[in-house]
């Protein structure tokens, strides 16, 4: 089986139409959430099956100095801490590229409380870390990601890598699905943040022929009954208000999900709990910040700072 998370959720107008179009799963970024004042109730507001991403890629990106790093990090732990049961699953703190791969990988040892609690971790792979570290990950982990850089750049490594994850019964999880081409691949699960662009950029997606289909606005009429049925006003699409489009698209990606559905061969992988010799390699000098849950009070870490 392969679920979709609905990701490129930044306001709430995409919210309501998640929920407007029963979206079950959903993944919103923790640099977004840190912005409410009580993060745990409003994630209760919603029905969704929280897919919590760390933010780990727009840090990659600026490269912010280690001290920032930190206490990024520390700040995420603990919403992980305070928010476990009312969240799904959640993303590690993969930054290869801002604090170097030897570093980021022994961050991995400071989601091991929540592991063992039983909140699934999403541990990142990237490239520069090989393939030998993307086996230890499969043996250590119970779910893990692939970079949406990597199978976008070397899309021939995907199936071998999925497989030899599945050996090991774990999830694999594919960051920022865009083509349906890389889809194919037996992701546990994926995400991606397409159907949004629509309202962006005029564009209209549906879904026919068994794949996701661009329209154009003169082709919109044959499906309007569709649509109605569906409960989207025609009067809004036709005026490319960006709540129906939201919805338009949305519906078409939730019947790609279930075609996803159907052409893999179904699996309940539970997530595994880390082997007992990670747990046995685990000590408070391998990280200054070394699991925080159990050492006292975070520290109030400001995320408009950089």
């Amino acid at each position: 089986m392969t679920y979709l998370y609905v990701s490129g959720i930044d306001n709430e107008p995409k919210l309501k139409a998640c929920q407007k179009r029963n979206a079950k799963r959903v993944l919103i970024s923790f640099e977004y959430l840190s912005k409410k004042k009580d993060m745990r109730g409003w994630l209760q507001q919603y029905p969704f099956e929280w897919f919590i991403d760390s933010g780990a890629f727009t840090l990659n990106q600026a490269k912010p100095d280690l001290s920032y790093c930190k206490g990024y990090l520390k700040q995420y732990l603990r919403f992980l801490e305070s928010c476990h049961d009312v969240i799904s699953c959640a993303v590690g703190m993969d930054l290869d590229y801002a604090i170097g791969s030897e570093l980021s990988m022994k961050w991995e040892k400071e989601f091991l409380p929540h592991e063992q609690s039983g909140l699934p971790i999403i541990h990142v792979w990237h490239p520069m870390r090989g393939m030998q570290q993307w086996e230890r990950m499969c043996v250590e982990h119970g779910w893990v990601g692939i970079s949406a850089g990597h199978y976008e750049r070397n899309p021939e490594t995907i199936p071998g890598m999925v497989a030899q994850a599945r050996t090991k019964l774990t999830r694999v999880h594919g960051f920022a699905i865009t083509r349906q081409s890389n889809a194919r691949n037996p992701f546990y699960s994926i995400d991606s943040s397409s159907w949004m662009m629509g309202a962006q950029y005029g564009q209209t997606t549906v879904w026919e022929g068994g794949r996701l289909k661009q329209i154009e606005k003169s082709e919109r009429p044959r499906y309007y009954a569709q649509w109605s049925a569906a409960g989207i006003p025609r009067n809004l699409i036709e005026s490319d208000h960006y709540t129906a489009i939201y919805e338009v698209n949305l519906l078409a990606y939730l019947e790609w999900e279930k075609y996803l559905q159907l052409i893999h061969k179904p699996e309940n992988l539970e997530v595994k709990p880390p082997p007992p010799e990670f747990f046995n390699k685990c000590s408070s000098d391998d990280l200054e910040y070394w699991c925080p849950v159990f050492f006292g009070e975070y520290e109030k870490f400001d995320t408009k700072k950089r």
